[in-house]
């Protein structure tokens, strides 16, 4: 069988995830991602081949090992494998249908997915990037939807210690007072570093992504706690 050109790319999951990366690690996160698609784990020496070692070393945690020491992203692994099943699960349901009436129609992996995919956006996210930018376009204002869906996905989506009930009341509240740490167009630093830490990415590899996105030493270290 030929190799499946192809994989599903869950775009607000990613969005999400890579939130904190600096361009150049998403571009190295990408690019591996797809050379896993199309050679299967990855050692180290292959790695390091392709992208920096500095780079390797600050997105490596989204990656684990296998027996042979081999690095993976897991959920890339485990929508291969779904889609390999479902591709077989269609053949076999073709090859019926073309037995018993001639036909050999097919669904797609998207649309067997898409009612799962519902129910995990209503239940990672409050809303979506789209529906914020929509709706700031809407009321004509002045808040940036990006740094708004950023700064509330990084906080799970709590408003002091309660989970955001109304994310279109939290907008109109930034109309009225947008925070002056976001008018300079940098997510704080605090923000930064508690997502990092989330991602168990270690604090010399935070702070060192932290002073090449132009973040000084003082905010870093205080953001870390050590000011």
């Amino acid at each position: 069988m030929a190799k499946d050109p192809a994989f599903l790319f869950y775009y607000q999951d990613f969005l999400v995830g890579t939130s904190f990366m600096s361009l150049e690690e998403v571009g190295a996160y990408i690019k591996l991602l797809c050379f896993q698609a199309a050679k299967g784990h990855l050692s180290k020496d292959n790695i390091i081949k392709k992208i920096p070692v500095p780079m390797w070393n600050n997105i490596k945690d989204k990656f684990l090992q296998d027996k042979e020491g081999n690095f993976y992203n897991d959920r890339l692994d485990k929508e291969i494998e779904k889609r390999k099943v479902h591709s077989e699960h269609q053949r076999q349901n073709a090859k019926m249908r073309w037995q018993c009436d001639g036909s050999r129609l097919a669904m797609p992996l998207e649309n067997e997915n898409e009612n799962e995919n519902v129910i995990k956006d209503k239940k990672d996210f409050i809303t979506t990037l789209e529906e914020v930018t929509a709706y700031c376009k809407e009321r004509k204002n002045n808040v940036d939807p990006n740094k708004w869906f950023d700064f509330y996905s990084a906080k799970g989506w709590m408003i002091g210690k309660n989970k955001m009930k109304d994310w279109k009341a939290a907008v109109r509240t930034w109309e009225q007072r947008e925070p002056e740490q976001y008018k300079s167009g940098k997510t704080p630093a605090k923000i930064r570093v508690l997502s990092m830490r989330a991602s168990k990415y270690e604090d010399t590899n935070i702070k060192q992504s932290l002073l090449s996105d132009g973040y000084s030493e003082a905010e870093i270290d205080n953001a870390m706690g050590r000011g």
